[in-house]
């Protein structure tokens, strides 16, 4: 009777719960004890993306997108085909809900502790700047010039994308030790999607897979945004879950290349961050004469790619996804949800602070 009941089908349901339920509770002790996220992005995620990587780079398809698809229609079919085998709804119930933890888990060990660790002023030693006015008008007029001068120099005509990548990759490679990020490998590549007329629908530029260690990059990309987006998601990929982090690290990587093209993608990607500081910060009469300063060229391109986006963007479908995307990040230590974008500004002028208090 005792030989009966123990199965090995029961064996395996009974030791497969048991692992879940170990994993559920060491991951709510890394999340909620103290340095518990630090010591996860430190120490455990280096490997674990390592290894997570080494999978996903075994093909040029996101195993993201098929791994999600396959969950979904998983938990959509499952509850079918267990009616049509007799088998109960409480036995349903209990296998639905150890999907969904699974995933869970998963998600969190593979790349969502990073939103439990140190802020990013604690990690750099920095104290949130204040807003300054003239400390703001000298990082606007600096920034304005090396942004018209990059788009004088740079020739998007002749870009070559893989070249663009390993410039960057050797950039944060250069500075991770002094960062707290990871080694960014050879093999962080943008992976082919399955779904790009979507994320083209919901403004999604490009997107850093939690499950397998992977980017996606949208194939309706302009190759002005390539250079910024790359390196906002190999920040991700790197330990970065703050939006404004990875733009802080775009925006950094990118400007300190050699590479023309890069190094004007890095001012170009933050200029509509600069921009709704700028309005918000200075008067009439002073943003309109900033905005007379910057060159043509670069106006005309940002209208241009604005446009382009506009005519991709579907109203209904990205209003549901700025809404639940809102809903993640703050569920996630991101207390100002979507608005943390905005935040970059703040971290540049704090850091820029520092700096000048070293010299």
């Amino acid at each position: 009777m005792q030989t009966r009941y123990w199965t090995p089908a029961r064996k395996f349901r009974l030791v497969r719960r048991t692992l879940l339920a170990v994993s559920l509770v060491a991951l709510m002790a890394v999340r909620f004890i103290p340095g518990g996220g630090e010591f996860y992005a430190s120490h455990l995620y280096p490997a674990i993306s390592s290894a997570l990587s080494a999978v996903s780079s075994l093909t040029t398809y996101s195993l993201e997108e098929i791994y999600v698809v396959l969950a979904t229609v998983m938990l959509i079919t499952y509850p079918v085909i267990a009616r049509v085998r007799y088998l109960k709804w409480k036995h349903v119930a209990i296998t639905e809900m150890e999907i969904v933890l699974a995933v869970y888990s998963w998600f969190y060990w593979g790349w969502g502790l990073n939103y439990f660790r140190d802020s990013f002023y604690e990690r750099q030693s920095v104290k949130p700047a204040k807003y300054d006015k003239e400390a703001f008008r000298s990082f606007l007029k600096e920034y304005t010039l090396e942004l018209n001068r990059s788009e004088q120099e740079s020739d998007v005509k002749r870009i070559d994308r893989k070249n663009i990548e390993k410039d960057i990759r050797d950039g944060y490679n250069r500075e991770r030790d002094l960062h707290g990020l990871c080694e960014a490998k050879d093999r962080f590549e943008p992976k082919k999607t399955l779904f790009n007329g979507l994320y083209s629908g919901v403004g999604v530029s490009g997107y850093m897979g939690p499950f397998f260690c992977e980017m996606q990059i949208n194939g309706d990309l302009p190759d002005e945004q390539f250079a910024f987006t790359y390196a906002h998601e190999l920040a991700h990929m790197l330990g970065v879950s703050s939006e404004a982090e990875a733009n802080f690290w775009a925006y950094s990587m990118c400007c300190m290349s050699e590479n023309a093209q890069v190094k004007n993608g890095g001012y170009f990607g933050i200029l509509p961050y600069v921009a709704s500081s700028a309005l918000y910060l200075l008067d009439e009469k002073d943003f309109k004469e900033w905005a007379n300063s910057i060159d043509k060229r670069v106006l005309e391109k940002h209208k241009r790619i604005r446009e382009y986006w506009a005519g991709l963007y579907s109203p209904t479908v990205g209003a549901v996804q700025d809404w639940t995307y809102d809903l993640f990040l703050k569920s996630n230590n991101v207390s100002s949800g979507v608005r943390n974008y905005s935040e970059v500004i703040g971290m540049i002028m704090s850091v820029r602070e520092k700096n000048n208090k070293k010299e």
